[in-house]
């Protein structure tokens, strides 16, 4: 199966476990793989079979602003929201970074899901 890699998608939320944590919004990482049939796109070289990339990121953005405790149920909610809004694809995988756990580089959940 083919895929769509999106990588890097700057998302503002506040989400930890602490409420002080939560207090302010963090910059957390979003990478998305998105999987699907790209033989059409690829033979007639036209983007209308494909998907377009601008509104699989508007997607994430609408994730901003919203509290959560972990970024465990923020990828579950990105992820559901790809699945519906997408027909056209046939299964995606969404990674959220953290960048703020003390002691190291960063936390990642990576959620998964097919039709």
């Amino acid at each position: 199966m083919d895929s769509l890699l999106l990588s890097g998608i700057h998302l503002n939320t506040k989400v930890g476990v602490p409420d002080t944590e939560r207090s302010t919004p963090q910059e957390l990482s979003v990478d998305v793989e998105l999987f699907l049939d790209l033989a059409k796109v690829s033979s007639e070289d036209h983007p209308k079979w494909g998907i377009d990339y601008d509104d699989v990121i508007k997607l994430i953005a609408k994730h901003e602003g919203a509290e959560r405790k972990t970024i465990e149920r923020l990828a579950d909610e990105i992820l559901t929201a790809i699945l519906d809004a997408f027909p056209q694809i046939s299964g995606a995988k969404v990674s959220v970074w953290k960048y703020t756990v003390k002691g190291v580089k960063a936390v990642c959940c990576t959620k998964s899901r097919s039709r």
